[in-house]
């Protein structure tokens, strides 16, 4: 009789868990965690890396703060180029999408027209307080970047892993018998509990995290902080939901005679 494989036909199920290291912008990010509105030298980058961050000198001259700016904002219109192409790529994000690319090509375009009036000004003054406005208008790597990643993640979990979960689950619970039932029923149950606790965890969570503004992380550096917890919680949710799963699964396969799958 053809074997039915219950849980590894769904490979999709671990995509969401596994994208997330939750630093401040998982795999959207890649840059500093934070900027400072005040610097001093750049240090070098490695090989085939973009390069880092120049800091301004405490009494720079024009054509260092213009240089400093014209790398600086290079390196975040890269980074948020390689955010947009991720995000088209996304086939799981909704609504969330369009927001997402709202705010990160607004943010190119917004920068690159920056970089152009630093440019063209003519004194350190006007020159500087432009390079300031990467950091009072635009927060690329410590906002935008991270807010994108943490939304990504979310939605993932939301659209992908947690209705996947529970389509496995009912797979496997067709498959219960008077014999294995002590076992599966157990976890059934608690892959229920943890899918319903990843869901709720997230639930709302994208629309806050893209209503955030460069102002208002500026206020408050512990803005990303709850969200972040909460998508970790999340995480660590959907991955016990997918050990339950495999074990539930080894159990029916047990019951029928056959040696359990690797999981790995």
């Amino acid at each position: 009789m053809r074997r039915t494989t219950l849980l590894l036909t769904v490979p999709a199920v671990t995509a969401a868990a596994a994208t997330i290291g939750l630093t401040a912008g998982s795999a959207f990010a890649g840059a500093p965690a934070s900027a400072p509105a005040t610097p001093q030298t750049s240090s070098p980058s490695a090989p085939g890396q973009p390069g880092s961050e120049v800091k301004l000198p405490s009494h720079p001259t024009l054509q260092q703060v213009q240089s400093a700016a014209a790398t600086d904002i290079a390196l975040r219109v890269d980074r948020l180029n390689a955010a947009i192409v991720k995000v088209q790529g996304r086939t799981d994000l909704g609504a969330d999408q369009a927001t997402i690319l709202h705010t990160l090509q607004g943010d190119v375009s917004g920068l690159q027209q920056l970089g152009a009036t630093i440019a063209s000004d003519t004194t350190v003054k006007s020159a500087a307080a432009g390079f300031a406005q990467m950091f009072t208008n635009y927060r690329v790597f410590v906002l935008a970047l991270p807010v994108a990643g943490r939304v990504s993640v979310d939605d993932a979990i939301t659209n992908v892993a947690a209705p996947r979960l529970t389509k496995v689950a009912a797979r496997i619970a067709s498959h219960e018998t008077p014999a294995n039932q002590a076992q599966v029923q157990p976890l059934l149950a608690d892959l229920a509990s943890k899918v319903s606790s990843a869901t709720a965890a997230v639930s709302g969570a994208p629309a806050t995290l893209e209503g955030y503004t460069p102002a208002a992380w500026n206020a408050n550096h512990g803005l990303l902080a709850s969200s972040k917890t909460a998508t970790q919680g999340a995480v660590a949710a959907i991955k016990q939901a997918r050990s339950d799963a495999q074990q539930a699964e080894a159990a029916v396969r047990l019951g029928r005679g056959h040696a359990p799958k690797s999981a790995g």
